[in-house]
């Protein structure tokens, strides 16, 4: 990479759009250890699925999905390592390992800082948006919607030409990445089914700025796919007392003032500042610096931060960003430098079509695990089943949530659409909660105050729960009776809602579930 400094932006051309890869998807589920970073990969085929019962047709299916693989959130732990790569250099203290290190890292920040452009329509190229990869994964599991229900999609075509009303409704948080995956699974809905363009109100393609108080455009919803943060003096201007968006308001900010709190952090602290973690740091840093200049950084003498003012330029030379790093990430200890090398090892595959290489190889096997169970560790605490005592307060904020699963559910039977469809696109930090309000079996179980986690003791992974594009899909099915049975995938497996609701199944051994005795569990 050649990283020039003071470049200028220049405007993206306006013919470009984002379009349909549409690349058939190769994806394997990840040997490594990369947490809530892992690249997606459906966990069950559909034509192992249990057949749908005799007499039931689909009336409606429902996704909430998380976005698919991005860039790095920002220009800190990239850049941050680097200018402590550079420092080794400078001082002759980089192995020969080492050596090929800053330029992977500066080709890194050149990926991030271009990401999308040429395909991105709505989002200025950069850090934080969806990789190549992160747009066929949404591709991808439009496709296979389509592929388990042919009939709902002809009939929700047929009902938009009928009607010229959108049987399809689309929802995001009104980030970036979140509405570039809306767009990425629409475009590919209307690919394999061109009819279906009548059936989506195209302004689903609207953003919503995090600072700025206003109405909420009808496509954007921060309080069922934003809501862990949630500001009072944005989200909550206008609102009346009785409003049911109050509830998840005052659950957001009680989450954010306990997500932050000492008995949380010494949680995670306790796992990431362990002897266990600065053996780890010495493992792999002393394979990558000599040992006098990782011993100084270990007493102090040497801190590195992301400062510095970087330029990149796109290779057609059209387009070019100005990158300035903001010197709040600091490297000052072996372990900190462990978690921003960690950092760079977790994204990269999900760069893959971008960077052509990954940092697997300055991990061993065992080192990697040490460092995905610390970052499940700090999820589990901050997104997850956490500590047993203080539920519910991970996860009351997703009550909405669910009930607007619900209320689709009886829009749908009683409105005007033959069949219709409820698509939402989101984040880890709304599907891991969401997940927890289910009591998925296996998955969102919390831990007493007294255990630590640890994966010797939770069966809770990032890997399984949150990986990039994860997803949660309810399809709906009605008889000539008007009897309403509900299946729910979890990363496309056929998955059961939680052990009180089994009463509910249609069979003993069924994964469908009677709509009415399901809600009835829940929400009673």
């Amino acid at each position: 990479m050649s990283i020039r400094v003071y470049l200028q932006k220049r405007a993206l051309p306006s013919f470009l759009l984002l379009t349909c890869t549409c690349i058939p998807s190769t994806q394997v589920w990840s040997a490594g250890h990369y947490t809530t970073k892992t690249p997606y990969q459906p966990q069950q085929q559909a034509t192992t699925y249990e057949a749908v019962p005799a007499g039931f047709a689909p009336i409606h299916t429902q996704l909430l999905a998380r976005h698919g693989s991005r860039a790095m959130s920002g220009l800190k732990d990239d850049l941050a390592f680097l200018n402590l790569w550079r420092l080794a250099l400078q001082q002759g203290a980089l192995t020969p390992k080492a050596e090929r290190l800053g330029p992977q890292l500066e080709k890194l920040i050149e990926a991030n800082a271009l990401m999308g452009y040429g395909l991105l329509r709505y989002s200025q190229p950069g850090y934080g948006n969806l990789s190549l990869r992160g747009m066929q994964e949404h591709e991808g599991l439009a496709q296979r919607m389509l592929q388990r229900l042919p009939e709902l999609f002809a009939q929700i075509e047929q009902s938009a030409s009928d009607s010229g009303q959108v049987p399809i409704t689309v929802q995001h948080s009104g980030v970036n990445r979140a509405r570039d995956s809306a767009q990425s699974f629409v475009n590919a809905l209307i690919l394999q089914k061109p009819g279906l363009k009548a059936a989506v109100d195209p302004r689903f393609v609207m953003g919503h700025p995090d600072d700025t108080p206003r109405h909420q455009a009808q496509t954007v919803n921060r309080f069922l796919l934003y809501f862990h943060r949630l500001n009072a003096g944005v989200d909550g201007v206008g609102l009346q007392a009785s409003d049911p968006k109050v509830k998840i308001l005052e659950s957001s900010q009680r989450y954010q003032t306990y997500s932050k709190s000492f008995r949380v952090t010494q949680k995670i602290d306790a796992i990431q500042n362990s002897d266990v973690m600065r053996a780890t740091a010495f493992s792999v840093l002393l394979r990558l610096f000599k040992p006098e200049f990782l011993m100084a950084l270990d007493r102090g003498k040497v801190i590195a931060s992301n400062t510095g003012t970087l330029s990149v330029t796109s290779k057609d030379g059209l387009y070019s960003a100005l990158l300035k790093g903001d010197g709040r990430t600091q490297i000052r200890t072996p372990v900190q430098a462990l978690f921003a090398l960690s950092s760079v090892y977790e994204i990269a595959p999900g760069l893959q079509r971008e960077l052509g290489f990954d940092f697997d190889e300055y991990f061993q096997p065992e080192e990697a695990k040490v460092l995905a169970e610390a970052n499940d560790a700090e999820d589990f605490y901050t997104k997850g089943p956490g500590i047993a005592e203080d539920e519910p307060v991970n996860h009351a904020m997703a009550e909405g949530l669910l009930n607007d699963f619900f209320e689709q559910i009886n829009h749908a039977h009683k409105g005007r659409f033959q069949a219709s469809a409820s698509l939402r696109f989101t984040h880890a930090e709304i599907l891991i909660p969401f997940a927890s309000l289910l009591k998925i079996a296996g998955l969102t179980d919390p831990l007493a105050l007294n255990q630590t986690y640890a994966y010797s003791r939770s069966t809770w992974r990032g890997e399984l729960i949150a990986p990039y594009a994860a997803n949660l899909q309810w399809d709906t099915y009605r008889n000539p009776d008007g009897l309403l049975i509900v299946r729910m995938l979890y990363n496309e497996k056929e998955t059961l809602f939680k052990p009180q609701c089994d009463p509910a199944r249609f069979h003993p051994h069924s994964y469908f579930y009677e709509f009415k005795a399901l809600m009835r569990c829940y929400l009673s």
